[in-house]
């Protein structure tokens, strides 16, 4: 999405994006190239009128700043612990607003072996 004169994305170019179609918008809480920060209420807003998700990539906010994921309203969040929380690098977290939802993806799930399986191999 094109920028302005500050470098900020205006609303309206959102606004202009977001469609019926749109299943997805991915936004940064703020831009790491000129601390530029997004009305992200106001575009979640946007989206979920439009039936879209809002995925927040809180990278360079989250420690430094204050991240209310419910008042944003936004239903996921990324970020990681290498900047502002003071973590090692490689670290970082997702949460999901409706984790049990039909609208969240599911689970990526590990193959494992029930209880009879593993029952059996310690018998062997």
């Amino acid at each position: 999405m094109p920028e302005n004169a500050e470098g900020c994305i205006p609303l309206e170019h959102f606004d202009r994006a977001i469609d019926e179609r749109t299943r997805l918008v991915a936004i940064t809480h703020v831009c790491f190239r000129n601390g530029a920060k997004l009305d992200v209420a106001e575009i979640v807003r946007m989206a979920h009128v439009r039936g879209a998700l809002v995925i927040l990539d809180c990278f360079q906010t989250v420690g430094a700043n204050r991240v209310d994921v419910q008042a944003l309203g936004v239903d996921f969040v990324v970020g990681g612990m290498l900047k502002y929380l003071l973590g090692t690098a490689g670290i970082g977290f997702l949460y999901c607003r409706h984790p049990e939802g039909r609208r969240a993806p599911r689970p990526h799930r590990r193959h494992s072996l029930d209880r009879r399986q593993c029952a059996r191999r310690k018998t062997r």
